[in-house]
């Protein structure tokens, strides 16, 4: 047992054979089991076999340097216990490690992940078989033995290297045979290093002064590791991670090369929680992954979330060949959609959104946020195959949407509500028993570059990124200057401002509005809020109490687009409300309508007998002005009397005070 005992001078003196190589990769087994153990790698299902091959390749260096520590000896009389076992611990080592690197690159193609019994049954028999080859060849002397006092491990050396060289051969075999189901990427690297620890081992064997044995399986679990489960490639699809995303954008922005950019969804992803169903959607989007590999020149791909894959093409910088490549580029992802939504069960939908790089387009953050416009803007909610390609009004679109964000942004965050690109546009509305314009309904219009950006262009932003209360504010401010300069001589009753259920639900919103008003010192019944019927099912207690408050201050509500939502009659008399706003496409409904026009009358005639003010818009023609008088609707707004208005403009529609 003395011999079994040895220190680090004893590892230095070994003359028999050359075993730098071993220590270094000694040193690089215990750094990879150090991040193994204590960084967050990505834990696969491959991820166990390479701790346990670099936790046997530790063993497995010690009990080599072992016995190469006696070679050189000079005092062995024969075999002595300890050297046969740990001979058979390096044999029993060498197998477990080769199984371990076998079975891992059998497991990167998709498809084997299902067979996994049947793989680990076949590492069995190669076990069994190399076991059986190597007591055999024990028995006959040919792994170790001893001459004059020295151990001989040359023959375990050269049988431990010609099992490594015939399980790599069968690893590029097995793989080569499965190339469809293994990510182009992650393919091309078993070819590499399965070749390389060939390479090495052939050396080994043809040498018998250097061991360098165990880089043929270090240096492979090392590359394996890094690339799979430290950094960037996914073992399975072969795409890389975000971070490489980014670091690739800003390659291609940094050189001014274009591009081309997908970003492909599968929602089924999200919504599976069958793990025999999950299999068949990643082993689906796996062969997705390497189609695209497989038929685009030069591409990578990365994934974004566990739904969402990116695919980025650096393209040509001649003219003709960058637009056959963008061509190809979009074709192959067209035929590929199609064709994996139409295979494969589990996916039976997907989502696509394909363009190249624009002027407009300068920096990561402006590819994000035009995959997010893009996104909202035509992809729609539903199990239905789409695939949208920007075309040039797209990216105007978006740049408008990024300014108007801009805009609303400074707004909001430094509190400037009389922002000059906030425009206020008023409409008058026609009191039909005065023959008078008594009140007008403020218009918001939004100012860039000097040109009037119409609301259905900014309001749906405003409302999605949480700006609508900022743009209330400001047309408050706006209404009241107006009032108190330009309409100061004018009689007028009131004028309406529309606003959101949202910023009832906001319990400082009444001190917010009452605020304002008295700043300029106007009186609060010169100021109505509109609400529109699909808002109020937002209605909380909060929202209650608000609506008392403005009411009881004097200020009045109009619920607006009646007739569009649900209606509710108690939802009227609950909140008070002074008018009915009756939406258009009721009115032109009735016109052309029997029975709608006979639900109008019985909606009238409700509203009426509970005391509240009837208003129709949408009012363009005289026919539509006379059947609305003959409704009995109180008031009428529309483009018969007049269009919307610069709000100081109002003083040629009301009368002046007498």
């Amino acid at each position: 047992m003395e011999n079994a005992i040895f220190s680090i001078d004893q590892y230095t003196n070994i003359a028999s054979y050359g075993v730098g190589v071993e220590y270094m990769c000694l040193s690089i087994a215990l750094i990879m089991i150090f991040f193994m153990l204590f960084t967050r790698p990505k834990n696969t299902h491959g991820f166990p076999l390479l701790f346990f091959g670099l936790v046997t390749s530790v063993i497995e260096i010690f009990l080599v340097l072992y016995l190469v520590n006696l070679t050189d000896c000079g005092y062995l009389k024969s075999l002595t216990p300890t050297i046969q076992i740990v001979t058979w611990l390096v044999v029993l080592a060498f197998g477990f490690i080769l199984q371990a690197l076998y079975v891992y690159t059998v497991l990167l193609g998709h498809n084997r992940r299902r067979q996994k019994k049947c793989i680990f049954m076949m590492t069995l028999i190669y076990q069994i078989i190399y076991l059986t080859a190597a007591a055999i060849l024990y028995i006959k002397g040919y792994l170790v033995e001893i001459q004059n006092e020295n151990l001989q491990i040359i023959g375990l050396i050269k049988f431990l290297t010609l099992y490594g060289i015939a399980m790599y051969l069968l690893t590029l075999v097995a793989s080569f045979n499965n190339r469809k189901n293994i990510a182009r990427f992650v393919l091309t690297n078993i070819y590499i290093f399965s070749s390389i620890d060939v390479i090495l081992l052939l050396y080994q064997y043809f040498t018998e002064k250097t061991i360098l044995i165990s880089a043929s399986y270090v240096i492979s679990f090392t590359i394996f590791y890094m690339l799979h489960h430290s950094n960037p490639v996914d073992e399975i699809t072969g795409c890389q991670n975000l971070s490489s995303l980014k670091t690739s954008l800003k390659l291609l922005f940094a050189t001014k090369n274009e591009f081309a950019y997908a970003h492909m969804s599968y929602p089924q992803v999200a919504l599976t929680i069958d793990d025999n169903k999950s299999d068949t959607i990643e082993s689906a989007i796996s062969r997705a992954c390497n189609y695209i590999f497989k038929n685009i020149k030069n591409v990578s791909m990365y994934q974004y979330s566990a739904t969402d894959f990116i695919v980025l093409k650096k393209l040509s910088k001649d003219e003709t060949e960058r637009n056959r490549e963008y061509d190809r580029f979009v074709a192959v992802l067209s035929n590929l959609q199609e064709t994996t939504t139409n295979t494969y069960d589990e996916i039976t939908y997907a989502k696509y959104i394909l363009f190249k790089s624009d002027t407009n387009i300068k920096s990561i953050k402006d590819v994000k946020d035009f995959v997010s416009y893009m996104n909202l803007k035509y992809i729609k909610k539903g199990n239905k195959n789409q695939f949208v390609l920007a075309e040039p009004q797209n990216y105007k679109g978006f740049l408008l949407e990024r300014k108007v964000i801009e805009i609303f942004e400074d707004i909001r965050e430094n509190k400037k509500y009389k922002d000059p690109r906030i425009v206020c546009y008023a409409q008058p509305i026609l009191n039909v028993d005065e023959n008078k314009y008594k009140t007008a309904e403020a218009l918001v219009r939004l100012q860039i570059n000097g040109v009037n950006v119409p609301p259905i262009k900014f309001i749906p932003i405003a409302e999605e990124r949480g700006y609508i209360h900022s743009l209330s504010l400001a047309m408050i401010h706006k209404v009241a200057e107006a009032i108190n300069n330009e309409l100061k001589d004018s009689e007028f009753d009131a004028i309406t401002i529309n606003i959101s259920a949202g910023e009832l639900s906001d319990e400082q919103f009444a001190a917010e509005v009452l605020g304002i008003l008295d700043s300029y010192n106007i009186s609060y019944d010169k100021i109505r809020l509109e609400i529109t019927e699909s808002a109020m099912f937002e209605d909380t207690e909060i929202m209650t109490k608000n609506i008392r408050k403005l009411k009881d201050s004097g200020i009045r509500f109009y619920l607006d687009d009646y007739g569009t939502g649900y209606s509710n009659l108690d939802r009227m008399t609950d909140s008070e409300f002074s008018t009915i706003k009756f939406d258009k496409s009721i009115f032109y409904k009735a016109l052309a309508n029997k029975e709608t026009e006979e639900m109008l009358d019985a909606l009238i005639s409700l509203v009426k007998k509970r005391g509240i003010n009837t208003l129709v818009e949408g009012v363009e023609t005289i026919t539509q002005v006379e059947f609305a008088v003959n409704k009995g609707f109180e008031s009428i707004q529309g483009y018969y009397y007049s269009r919307p208005v610069p709000i100081e403009n109002l003083v040629d529609y009301f009368n002046k005070k007498q």
